[in-house]
């Protein structure tokens, strides 16, 4: 494990320096890298791994163009049997139905390499088909509540889960009773369907000929070959080579790479990670211990609200005592005099009523001075 303040070239280097040293990769040859198209680790690979194949995480490919085509209900599908291609005719051919379906789906698919991420274009002998790194992102989603914790809690609880992981695993294996993994026994189950539909031919120097789906393929069970390239990519006998096999009467595990043997598999988890003991039993240094403070320091951040920020400032007028009681209600006082019989509306219709009466008042003494002003009609004497 390696924890940084950032994915960045300089730390990418540094990361890959220490892995090789410990792993002895040297300069990666026979060696696979799968990531994502992180350009700092892409970077530091080739600078430190110039011989590794890397391959791109076809996960992080299709997200990617997925952004620019959302809408385009057959990208997935697309993108994935396309990495999924065994040969390079298979891959042609489903790259022309991305250039069919659409050409800005084709172009983007152009900018991220395929031949980077298919199949078809893998160095052979290392019998690994990963097209992605799902088993990292499985594990990076495992530990994702463990990255909040302080720096020596969330390298001890990451070490714990990898032990257990481990164990429990080798668990797994040792009770497997079997040639090969189950994975091999799952694969070699689909194939099996498709190989009974082989019609197989026999040739000279250990070939055969096995036509499937109206096309011919050559295989030959000594090299542990077949012109579909699946054979030697995987290292587990393809359809072609499965119809062969049940055409000789022959045991299909016994042609599958030692990889994927159960005693392989159990080796994996032989030697597990030790159990740490704690923390007062650590080595000691030179330099004094860290100790908890008395008093709690100060935390950035805003203050918290004590129960005495939270009372309420009261105004001038108001009644000294406001409390609520079981019994009987709250006494409302009045903010513009204080006294508890009325309320600041009170004064309020108070000054609209007198100064209705003074409008009133003036209205009646201009109908009155009105009246005596008129002039003395001709009957007036």
């Amino acid at each position: 494990m390696g924890v940084v303040q950032a994915e960045n070239t300089e730390n990418w280097t540094w990361f890959l320096k220490k892995l090789k040293v410990d792993l002895g990769l040297n300069d990666g040859d026979g060696f696979i890298l799968v990531s994502d198209r992180q350009k700092g680790l892409i970077a530091a690979v080739k600078t430190e791994l110039p011989n590794i194949e890397h391959r791109m995480c076809v996960r992080h490919i299709y997200g990617n163009v997925k952004k620019n085509h959302a809408s385009k209900q057959e990208l997935k599908t697309l993108i994935w049997n396309l990495s999924w291609s065994y040969n390079e005719a298979e891959f042609e051919q489903r790259l022309d139905r991305i250039r069919c379906y659409d050409t800005g789906v084709f172009n983007d698919v152009q900018k991220t390499k395929p031949r980077s991420w298919c199949r078809a274009f893998y160095k052979l002998g290392n019998y690994c088909e990963d097209v992605e790194n799902n088993s990292t992102e499985s594990f990076n989603n495992s530990i994702k509540k463990v990255r909040e914790k302080a720096f020596v809690p969330m390298l001890e609880m990451i070490r714990r889960l990898a032990m257990v992981r481990i164990a429990k695993r080798s668990a797994v294996a040792r009770d497997h009773k079997g040639i090969c993994t189950p994975y091999v026994t799952k694969f070699l189950a689909k194939e099996k369907k498709k190989a009974s539909d082989c019609k197989v031919n026999y040739s000279t120097n250990g070939d055969y000929e096995a036509r499937f789906s109206g096309c011919t393929y050559r295989v030959n069970l000594l090299a542990r070959t077949c012109t579909c390239m699946k054979f030697q990519i995987c290292g587990i006998p393809c359809e072609h080579a499965y119809g062969v096999i049940i055409q000789k009467k022959f045991v299909p595990e016994n042609y599958v790479c030692r990889w994927f043997r159960t005693d392989m598999w159990r080796r994996n988890y032989t030697n597990g990670l030790v159990p740490v003991r704690g923390a007062p039993f650590w080595p000691a240094t030179e330099t004094p211990d860290v100790h908890i403070p008395a008093t709690e320091p100060r935390q950035p951040g805003r203050k918290k609200i004590t129960k005495a920020d939270k009372e309420r400032k009261k105004v001038v007028h108001e009644s000294p005592t406001k409390k609520k009681q079981k019994e009987k209600k709250r006494i409302m006082h009045c903010s513009v005099c204080g006294t508890a019989d009325h309320n600041s509306r009170f004064h309020k219709k108070k000054k609209s009523q007198a100064s209705q009466d003074d409008l009133s008042q003036i209205t009646l003494s201009q109908a009155e001075s009105s009246q005596a002003m008129a002039p003395l009609g001709s009957n007036d004497s």
